[in-house]
């Protein structure tokens, strides 16, 4: 197992988180780190109790202020070229994923929240993409997903200058589901995965299948997508039980 991270299961909730570091440190990522994580989050994805995972950090200072670039130098081109697919791991999963960000997020550690399904930040959290000051350019997914999530010219802004937003402006450009004081961080995250694992696992698979790959789709394509998932969905257990406790609970209110 990584240096990095470690993993905390509980089974009984359905809930998972992977642990980032420890207190007080930055978090840089080796090379290796990088797989290691794709690995493990490709390994829980797999399991069929886990209904939502938390990625978070130990340190206060970081969720990961970013990699070793120093091994980027005996790397080879080719090498390089596929660094983007491990960190794409939380969007090749299933189930729902939550990055939990305060303090630093650069570069691919930012990256890989970026293909979380939810990215809950503190005020005091700082992110960005700085590999333009290296003489460099994203190359790990978080170009072509902040394109999707903010828009041609704030994922120029971000990526062509380098610089860092806080949490406030996360929030507001779209790349953060919540924006919460730093205090009230582990709650937010955690009332989130609560409400995640008491809805039907079926139905959120679907509801991110769906519009990650219509995010890229024509919207005909996307349409017939969706309608196709959504009569499968019709002839699952957990929508009759879903739809029964509903109904019921409209009976007893009336």
């Amino acid at each position: 197992m990584s240096s990095l991270f470690r993993i905390a299961e509980s089974r009984d909730d359905g809930i998972a988180r992977i642990i980032l570091g420890v207190p007080g440190e930055l978090n840089i990522f080796q090379n290796a780190d990088r797989y290691e994580l794709g690995d493990a989050i490709q390994s829980l994805g797999e399991q069929q109790w886990l209904r939502v995972l938390i990625i978070e950090s130990a340190s206060e200072r970081a969720f990961s202020a970013g990699v070793d670039v120093r091994e980027f130098l005996d790397m080879t081109p080719l090498s390089m070229s596929r660094l983007y697919e491990p960190l794409a791991a939380p969007e090749r999963i299933p189930q729902p994923v939550i990055a939990a960000i305060d303090g630093h997020c650069y570069g691919g550690p930012f990256e890989l929240s970026l293909a979380c399904d939810f990215r809950i930040v503190a005020e005091t959290a700082s992110l960005g993409l700085p590999e333009v000051t290296l003489g460099q350019m994203p190359g790990s997914g978080g170009g072509q997903r902040l394109l999707r999530l903010v828009g041609l010219t704030r994922a120029k802004d971000l990526c062509m200058t380098g610089r860092r937003i806080d949490g406030a402006t996360a929030e507001a450009w779209g790349i953060a589901s919540r924006c919460v004081p730093p205090d009230g961080l582990a709650s937010a995250v955690d009332e989130l995965a609560a409400q995640l694992a008491q809805l039907s696992a079926p139905a959120l698979r679907m509801i991110k299948l769906a519009l990650n790959v219509g995010a890229d789709a024509p919207l005909r394509a996307a349409l017939e997508l969706e309608g196709h998932m959504y009569a499968t969905l019709r002839t699952t257990p957990e929508y009759d039980e879903h739809l029964q406790r509903w109904l019921d609970r409209r009976s007893a209110g009336s």
